[in-house]
């Protein structure tokens, strides 16, 4: 990946900058109303997940996770981790958790910050780097993943980019790697510039790294509902709302998940690419993504960037949650990508 000019930087900052002014003047403004539905193909955690899986409270360092895996868990199966991304929780692949059960340990966790704190623990830690937040999910997996199988990563949005690093950092822990609507993330800038429509679609990347008012407005719902309707055309159902919202409604949980944007975004321009991925790739993403538009999710998938081989999907009549509006394409994609790759 090539490193921007100084005029190159500042024209993209400036173009940021424009957009948001104008998205948060107008759409702060609008009267939100959640697009639901009575369709509920992502409400598989009410009931019977707690038949197949166990959920677990981990602390590291101070900072509280979540860890929901399975409750048979068999050291000869490969495994799957899931990793959410934002606006969401560590319950967002429930559908992806139920459909492999059967096939592979499935296992899925919070990121950093997304679990309040234990009762009198201090958290003054506000560290929300990738680079941070990578070592946590890779102290995690030596913690809960014992087995003679391989893991498999899947991870959506911010998830998506801690999985990328993690692979990165330690190729040969893995035996696949999933990237869910946020592609290679050292070619995310540098993709935007040739097709310059995603910086109006990252306006939001720039407002939430005002002071305050971002937090307030995600705390409330209506920022989790305003980004919902704009990053996918298709309806989700009220109950992953009102648990998502409920998460992000904890004043540590929602300054947490802004906090990502404030500590990675503009600082991520200037940092040298990741390394190849020497791990088998496969990058999803919705041809209706209102976030990350196709056009820079395939950009930014260079397979020079993939030593191992990369496979590109994309999902019509699918957003930004690609995952929970197709979720049996979406599941029979990444089934064959990892049936594929499986080293048991």
């Amino acid at each position: 990946a090539e490193y921007m000019g100084e005029d190159t930087q500042y024209k993209m900052i400036h173009a940021v900058i424009a957009a948001v002014l104008v998205a948060v003047l107008v759409g702060l403004m609008i009267n939100v109303s959640p697009r639901t539905s009575s369709n509920c193909n992502d409400c598989h955690f009410i009931g019977e997940m707690g038949n197949q899986f166990v959920e677990e409270d981990v602390v590291l360092r101070g900072e509280a996770f979540k860890v929901l895996k399975s409750r048979e868990w068999d050291t000869n199966r490969d495994t799957i981790v899931f990793l959410h991304g934002f606006p969401d929780n560590y319950l967002s692949f429930s559908n992806q958790m139920l459909f492999f059960a059967n096939r592979f340990n499935t296992m899925s966790v919070s990121l950093r910050g997304y679990t309040p704190p234990p009762p009198n623990t201090n958290t003054n830690n506000w560290d929300f780097t990738i680079e941070t937040a990578t070592k946590d999910f890779l102290e995690i997996l030596e913690m809960n993943v014992k087995r003679k199988g391989s893991i498999h990563l899947v991870g959506h949005d911010w998830g998506s980019i801690v999985c990328f690093t993690s692979a990165a950092q330690h190729p040969l822990m893995f035996a696949s790697l999933t990237l869910v609507s946020v592609p290679n993330p050292s070619r995310f800038f540098s993709s935007a510039i040739q097709y310059p429509k995603q910086f109006a679609l990252s306006w939001y990347m720039l407002f939430f790294n005002f002071m305050w008012l971002p937090e307030k407005w995600v705390q409330s719902c209506d920022g989790v509902t305003f980004l919902w309707n704009q990053w996918s055309p298709h309806p989700y159902s009220s109950i992953r709302l009102d648990n998502v919202c409920a998460t992000l409604s904890h004043p540590r949980v929602v300054n947490a998940a802004v906090g990502y944007y404030k500590q990675n975004i503009l600082q991520s321009i200037a940092k040298p690419p990741l390394p190849p991925i020497q791990v088998p790739t496969l990058g999803v993403f919705g041809l209706d993504d209102g976030c990350i538009a196709p056009e820079t999710f395939k950009l930014a998938m260079s397979t020079a960037d993939f030593a191992a081989g990369m496979v590109l999907e994309q999902i019509p009549n699918a957003g930004h949650s690609v995952h929970h509006e197709q979720p049996d394409v979406f599941n029979k994609l990444v089934l064959s990508f990892v049936t594929n790759h499986k080293s048991i």
